[in-house]
């Protein structure tokens, strides 16, 4: 009987937190190396760093990259959030004048599928 008390905490510690499926691991891999790829293009630019595109650009990076790390530790936070950012992007491709279907379809699928596995996540990391 004192065995199973023992084992009690370590079993419940294993059930509390959710395992990562693998298409989120993808998502998350692809994101991190998308942006290990746009930062120094970004950077050798230098001419575009004066102007809003390049402001929102950097923006846009550091909040994926906030909630990428969000989703990889699975939080529900990042998924809602990592949303709305591919709205507010759609929404500013489009004001800008450089909405393209090829370059909006991911971020839309990766919506798609974190929203399917939203049930999975926790609000918030638990000590």
């Amino acid at each position: 009987m004192e065995e199973e008390d023992i084992l009690d905490p370590i079993l419940l510690e294993e059930r509390k937190k959710p395992k990562r499926p693998v298409v989120i691991t993808v998502i998350c891999i692809l994101y991190f190396c998308f942006i290990a790829l746009i930062i120094p293009a970004l950077a050798r630019n230098t001419t575009t760093v004066k102007s809003l595109s390049f402001l929102m650009v950097t923006a846009y990076l550091l909040i994926t990259i906030i909630c990428i790390i969000g989703l990889w530790k699975m939080q529900k936070w990042a998924v809602y959030s990592f949303i709305a950012l591919t709205v507010l992007a759609q929404i500013f491709t489009i004001t800008t004048g450089n909405w393209k279907l090829s370059a909006n379809i991911i971020p839309t699928i990766c919506s798609v599928i974190l929203l399917f596995h939203l049930k999975k996540m926790n609000w918030y990391e638990e000590p």
